[in-house]
């Protein structure tokens, strides 16, 4: 659920995976509580929105669920490689994102930054397996529809 337009949004709090010291090969595995939302990204350290050098606002895809038996959130800026191979999956499994559905997020090394006063880029693979229709998880009306009441 995007939350740009809805005044009564609370951020779900759920402490963000890091990839920071993680080794070449780490995985993750979420259950996923729902579908991905849209978040105004915040300057780091502060709790003020951070915009683009040409006043553009910046955001996060965040998807929350439970990793090894906690309720953890995965970050993406957008755009970055974490976020387009998060797009690539959820594309290749013909669904979006949902309550139920299994992300496998695998980190596969780094691409050299062309500057080097920058780090390097953190390169991933992604599957997205959505929940089994019919299931507990699944949701008959498909993450954009209302019910029908």
């Amino acid at each position: 659920m995007s939350n740009e337009n809805d005044p009564f949004y609370v951020p779900d709090k759920a402490k963000a995976l890091s990839w920071k010291n993680a080794p070449i090969g780490a995985k993750i595995v979420m259950k996923l509580d729902g579908p991905a939302a849209k978040v105004r990204a915040r300057k780091y350290g502060t709790n003020e929105y951070d915009d683009w050098d040409d006043g553009n606002p910046k955001f996060n895809v965040v998807l929350t669920g439970e990793v090894k038996g906690q309720r953890r959130s995965l970050w993406a800026m957008i755009p970055s490689n974490l976020f387009f191979v998060l797009g690539n999956a959820q594309n290749k499994a013909g669904t979006k994102f949902g309550k139920g559905g299994t992300l496998t997020v695998e980190y596969t090394g780094e691409k050299p930054s062309d500057n080097p006063a920058y780090n390097a880029a953190k390169q991933f693979a992604a599957v997205y397996v959505p929940p089994a229709p019919g299931s507990d998880d699944s949701d008959p009306w498909g993450s954009e529809d209302e019910p029908p009441f």
